[in-house]
């Protein structure tokens, strides 16, 4: 049985895994973990919308996606309802929306030694011949290519000098963005209004600019990144220049990959408004919250010239990693709830 605070080990859990769970790595990799700790044994199976697991009798439904709208299918076959984009307001109006509870945040991370159930799931969610042959190298090709694995996409804080650091992309404006959520043309003009801003207060202690699409290219060529935009020189430059990262908010009003990758790396974070309940996530300890591009400068610089309060939060996004961001602690999180409200 399930029990506040602890999983009994070694707990069962049935796996049912969907066709649409491409962005579940993160989760996926905690189960994992889990299962080499010997706190679960997993057994999977196929078929549904999402990612489903079954622990005795609980049910418990995980949902990454980037807007509010909720799987009406994931709804009914479960008891406890996972969301990423948690939007309060939203839940409310919703039947049962009280089933539904903060995962929070998501970034893209491997297990440090190959999980064998990988190259099975990734077949299952593949269909042309291609696609399969790509699913079962893919996890082994990580293997060897730790940049994404765990025990990489985590650092504690050292002292370095200052750097602040902001790449991200623009979006073409084609979307429909969800009630009271920013357009992507707000979305972009934020973005390079920062990028602007940052390089002109900040200078060569700061690397900032859109990634190199051709619509940035288009649009606004003199704010184009000046790094390469290759996942794997992203982390580096991440982990070794930059103390201070910005974060603005995403399509759907989502909250970004890389806010979880500045934690995982013990960054100071300047950051919009967060639209979406992140669990123990505090503004002000954890980041720093701006709503016009001049203000993100003025808390960045006010990080930048006091480098005590910039490792306090630095120290603090550290200890929220490994008690709530680490792969097999936000899983064993939605395993070990109390579900007596």
């Amino acid at each position: 049985m399930m029990k506040s605070g602890h999983v009994v080990s070694p707990q069962e859990v049935a796996l049912t895994v969907g066709s649409n769970t491409q962005h579940y790595q993160q989760i996926f990799t905690g189960f994992s973990m889990l299962a080499r700790q010997g706190a679960i044994r997993l057994k999977y199976s196929w078929g549904g919308s999402g990612l489903l697991a079954q622990i005795d009798e609980n049910r418990i439904f995980y949902d990454v996606i980037d807007g509010y709208a909720l799987d009406r299918s994931g709804m009914d076959q479960c008891d406890i309802y996972y969301k990423r984009s948690h939007y309060s307001q939203y839940l409310s109006s919703v039947e049962n929306g009280d089933k539904v509870r903060p995962l929070g945040l998501n970034y893209e991370v491997y297990p440090d030694r190959l999980d064998w159930h990988a190259p099975v799931r990734n077949l299952m969610l593949n269909h042309s011949a291609v696609d399969k042959l790509k699913a079962l190298v893919g996890p082994i090709r990580r293997r060897f290519q730790t940049h994404l694995n765990v025990s990489r996409l985590q650092a504690p804080p050292r002292e370095q000098a200052p750097g602040v650091m902001f790449l991200t992309r623009a979006w073409e404006p084609d979307d429909s963005p969800g009630h009271g959520m920013p357009r992507r043309e707000e979305i972009n003009e934020m973005r390079a209004e920062c990028i602007s801003r940052l390089r002109s207060a900040f200078g060569e202690r700061c690397i900032a600019g859109f990634s190199r699409t051709a619509y940035a290219e288009r649009h606004y060529p003199q704010l184009l990144a000046p790094v390469s935009s290759n996942k794997v020189d992203y982390l580096k430059l991440m982990r070794d220049f930059a103390t201070v990262c910005i974060a603005t908010t995403g399509l759907h009003g989502s909250i970004g990959w890389k806010l979880g990758e500045y934690v995982a790396h013990s960054k100071a974070i300047v950051s919009e408004p967060l639209n979406y309940l992140v669990p123990a996530f505090s503004k002000g300890k954890h980041y720093l919250e701006f709503t016009s591009a001049r203000a993100c400068v003025d808390l960045v610089l006010d990080l930048v010239n006091d480098p005590a309060k910039c490792m306090n939060m630095r120290q603090a996004n550290r200890t929220y990693y490994e008690e709530y961001l680490r792969p097999d602690r936000l899983v064993a999180r939605t395993l070990t709830v109390d579900r007596a409200r």
